[in-house]
């Protein structure tokens, strides 16, 4: 699990999350830096990260070589990488630097956060990102006081009438306290220090809302969709 962290503070995830090595399938719009090398080189402000993916499902050693592969997604291109790691903490922060991110650790159904299953970190600057699962894209906002929305979009546009988004309140967020019995959420994002600059999601889009959204389904089996906003 993420050790609790004060707010607005590089997350510290530990090498227990799994047991063994993990493995991080990584997003980034440009070829470098998580592609061409063993070791992945700080992010430049244009080939910031869209998402990590973590997993033990796969298998992992020490000694695999990274993966990497240039994926199509609609009109936009991302380039994905697999790593093995037992240092979540060390590599989510070497690939984001300074960029915001948002960490949100899975968890098995009714373990009250007690055994861990997946963990997902996203890009957290507000703007469109590309998901490297299934070809939607999705924003991440803070709000005034400290909670945070996801919003999904079906296509890679962020422009369609039709999204998906929960909001987590500030009480889940940066306090090791469990979500919905299977979340956690860790955020690293300096918008939270400015409220007055926060702004909302656009309320002109017609929203649906569904538990999932956080997680590509391919992790897991889906539930229903639910509205999720909590305060």
């Amino acid at each position: 699990m993420l050790h609790k962290t004060p707010p607005l503070q590089f997350v510290v995830l530990t090498a227990q999350f799994f047991t063994q090595h993990q493995i991080v399938l990584a997003a980034t719009p440009s070829l470098q830096p998580l592609c061409g090398s063993e070791t992945p080189s700080v992010v430049e402000e244009q080939s910031k990260p869209t998402q990590l993916v973590i997993t033990d499902q796969f298998g992992c050693s020490s000694k695999r070589a990274p993966e990497c592969e240039e994926i199509p997604i609609g009109e936009a291109t991302l380039f994905r990488s697999q790593h093995c790691t037992e240092d979540i903490a060390a590599f989510t922060n070497l690939v984001f630097g300074s960029a915001p991110y948002l960490v949100v650790e899975k968890y098995v159904n009714d373990t009250n956060c007690g055994t861990a299953e997946s963990a997902v970190v996203y890009n957290a600057d507000g703007e469109c990102s590309n998901s490297i699962i299934d070809g939607t894209s999705f924003k991440i906002l803070p709000k005034a006081g400290g909670s945070v929305t996801i919003t999904t979009y079906p296509t890679t546009s962020c422009i369609d009438t039709v999204a998906e988004y929960v909001t987590v309140g500030a009480k889940y967020v940066n306090t090791d306290r469990c979500y919905e019995d299977k979340f956690r959420l860790y955020a690293n994002m300096t918008a939270f220090l400015s409220p007055s600059s926060i702004e909302p999601p656009s309320t002109g889009i017609d929203y649906q809302a569904r538990q999932e959204i956080m997680f590509p389904e391919w992790l897991w089996e889906p539930t229903p969709r639910r509205v999720l906003v909590t305060t």
